[in-house]
């Protein structure tokens, strides 16, 4: 449920405080990293896209995944290994730049998030086994250490405030 609820709360802080102008580092850490800069004006004229919508947005040019909306039917477990290795924090976080901010919101408050008594965070892994009609791929969802997504994590990091300690 924290998953959820924090997923929400990123988009809440994505409009409120309209990231895409107002962190200094979305630009350079989400959409020069993953994004094709020229296909956003459709994403940013929009304030809700359906799922089933076409989002406006691509990847970065060379950026060696597809767009999921570019899968026809069952995505193919390399592809899904892809958007992880490629410095999305999820494959929701590739729809579209919001997404990829919010995801990467998400994994991180789940990464810190302790009870008022813990030291250590209360989710310590998060694996996403991925079957194909081979051998299984797993992804660390929690401790992907691609530089991309860590870049994405730190420029997100100080808006978040978990406890007084953080703020």
């Amino acid at each position: 449920m924290l998953s959820q609820l924090t997923h929400e709360l990123g988009h809440i802080k994505w409009y409120r405080d309209n990231i895409d102008s107002s962190l200094a580092c979305f630009d350079t850490d989400f959409i020069d990293r993953s994004w094709h800069r020229g296909t956003l004006r459709n994403f940013y004229d929009r304030r809700w896209t359906a799922l089933s919508e076409d989002p406006g947005a691509d990847h970065r040019p060379g950026k060696p995944t597809r767009h999921p909306r570019d899968i026809q039917g069952k995505a193919d477990a390399v592809h899904l290994r892809n958007l992880y290795n490629q410095g999305f924090a999820s494959a929701l976080a590739a729809v579209t730049p919001d997404e990829d901010f919010v995801e990467t919101f998400k994994l991180v408050v789940l990464r810190n998030a302790k009870s008022t008594t813990a030291t250590n965070p209360l989710l310590n892994s998060l694996t996403l086994e991925i079957k194909p009609n081979g051998s299984p791929l797993t992804v660390d969802v929690l401790n992907n250490s691609m530089q991309e997504l860590a870049d994405k994590a730190s420029c997100v990091r100080p808006l978040v405030c978990l406890s007084p300690s953080m703020c």
